[in-house]
This record gives structure tokens, C-alpha cells and sequence, in this order.
């Protein structure tokens, strides 16, 4: 992933990350029907997203955690 796309998942607040993660995971089950169909062109297109996905849930646990090392 590159520099500049981590950069901006990193400055995302943990309401938008979340609301992200979402809607990449409705664009994953879309791209897996898609592919079920033979609509699919771009077949590593649905392991880009699967790793986008990962690396938001990453910084998400690592924004909650901050969080809660604060407020504790």
C-alpha cells in the first residue's frame, strides 16, 4: 500500500474509519458476486480491498487503544 493512502487511513477518525471499513466490505461482497458471475475483469482487485480493509482495522485498534490509554 502506498505511503500517501496509509497516511490518509492514518489521519481518519475513528468514526470515519469505521464508516469506511463498511462500505469496503459492501465493495468486497459486490466484487465477490461480481467474480461468482465471471463480471469480475480485475480479479486482484478483491485482495487489494481485503488488505485495505485489514490495514484500517489495524489503525483503528491502534486509535481505540490510544483512546483508552488516555481516558485511563
Amino acid at each position: 500500500m502506498k505511503n500517501k493512502v496509509l497516511q490518509e487511513i492514518k489521519n481518519k477518525e475513528i468514526v470515519e474509519l469505521r464508516k469506511a471499513i463498511n462500505e469496503t466490505k459492501a465493495e468486497i461482497a459486490h466484487l465477490r458476486l461480481d467474480h461468482a458471475q465471471f463480471k469480475l475483469k480485475n480479479t486482484s482487485s478483491l485482495s487489494h480491498k481485503k488488505k485495505e480493509v485489514a490495514v484500517m482495522q489495524t489503525v483503528l485498534t491502534e486509535k481505540e487503544a490510544a483512546k483508552n490509554e488516555k481516558n485511563a
